[in-house]
């Protein structure tokens, strides 16, 4: 494509995102549609060059970066959950199972889950007979998946993820589930929760993590409406039908940030962890760090602890990072799954197994 004609794609796509009430929905939806389309071609172009390797640097013991190739993002990907399944599933009985998202060069209608297995926690494939990504884009190429999340019991393993789709009038944004018990074949998706809005308020149900305590399911999941970011708490006795939705309270954050992505896992029968992936306020694009915070209330309130983990030392994550996901391997240690945006906007997945404020 000749950069006129790209250009001329790129002001209709601004326009269409930033001032939607100017121009006909159909005229919006085609300029956004020939975006995504022109991105894809010239995300094609650039790894087929090989450029989506992170730069070779040292890391410390314990850090490395992982390849994930093998996915549909050519590499990159953001906003992992990673599970450890002590007796193993499917087909190799892995015992080490992770969705995230690819965003090559950061676009967001290729942000749809893919789903990983191991045996290890650091070398990953795809589950024989798997595809990639596991969730479709949407075919009228403006719509998204993102935002995945994992629960395992009773020998099946659920996968959760957030779906946006452009209506007449605004948008949709509901959270689905879908369940496993070979890492291959999976159920048609359920409606978890859902929200309409206007398209430019869009920041609502993202990043869900379920925990199941007491015979009760309970969702944590970020909510963005009015530009005021809170984790917000739900419960379910059957992970359906969420009551009693309410924002928890945080203690201990940096002054001037606010939550932007989170996991909740079981620590113990008393204790809570979460990840908490934090940005400056009014700053939703880069700089982004990821603190600790417990629980001893069933996740109402929270306590920040010890040091965060801040962009910029390395060169996989100079410019921001993004979610994290804990999880406690066959030793007993945990370790920390997380992506980092380096200087050219790539999207890394890195594990950090030593070192954790835990």
């Amino acid at each position: 494509m000749n950069k006129f004609k790209r250009e001329a794609i790129r002001i209709g796509m601004r326009a269409a995102v930033r001032f939607p009430a100017l121009l006909p929905r159909a005229l919006a939806k085609y300029f956004k549609k020939l975006w995504n389309k022109n991105q894809l071609e010239n995300a094609r172009v650039l790894y087929a060059a090989g450029n989506f390797s992170p730069r070779k640097e040292e890391l410390p013991h314990g850090m490395r970066i992982l390849d994930l190739s093998c996915t549909s993002g050519f590499g990159e990907s953001v906003h992992p959950c990673a599970r450890y399944i002590p007796e193993g599933i499917g087909e190799g009985r892995w015992r080490y199972v992770m969705t995230l998202t690819p965003l090559p060069q950061g676009i967001e209608y290729f942000e749809n889950p893919e789903f990983l297995v191991s045996a290890d926690g650091e070398e990953w494939r795809l589950p024989r007979g798997g595809k990639s990504p596991l969730i479709p884009a949407p075919s009228d190429w403006v719509g998204y998946n993102s935002d995945p999340a994992l629960h395992c019991e009773g020998g099946k393993i659920y996968l959760i993820y957030r779906r946006s789709e452009y209506m007449r009038s605004g948008a949709s944004v509901r959270l689905l589930v879908t369940e496993t018990e070979d890492c291959v074949n999976w159920s048609a998706p359920s409606v978890m929760m859902e929200e309409f809005h206007g398209e430019r308020e869009l920041a609502v149900l993202m990043s869900p993590s379920v925990v199941r305590r007491g015979g009760e399911y309970f969702l944590w999941y970020v909510d963005g409406a009015g530009g005021v970011f809170s984790i917000m708490r739900a419960r379910s006795g059957d992970m359906l039908g969420w009551r009693e939705a309410s924002a928890a309270e945080i203690s201990g954050l940096p002054e001037g940030v606010e939550p932007w992505h989170a996991e909740v896992i079981e620590k113990d029968e008393s204790e809570l962890l979460m990840t908490l992936c934090y940005q400056r306020a009014g700053n939703y694009k880069s700089d982004r760090g990821i603190a600790f915070a417990s629980s001893r209330d069933g996740g109402v309130s929270w306590r920040v602890f010890g040091d965060a983990i801040e962009p910029g030392k390395y060169n996989f994550c100079k410019k921001s990072l993004y979610k994290g996901s804990l999880l406690k391997d066959e030793r007993g240690a945990f370790r920390l799954y997380f992506s980092g945006q380096d200087e050219e906007n790539h999207w890394f997945t890195a594990l950090k197994s030593s070192g954790l404020p835990l």
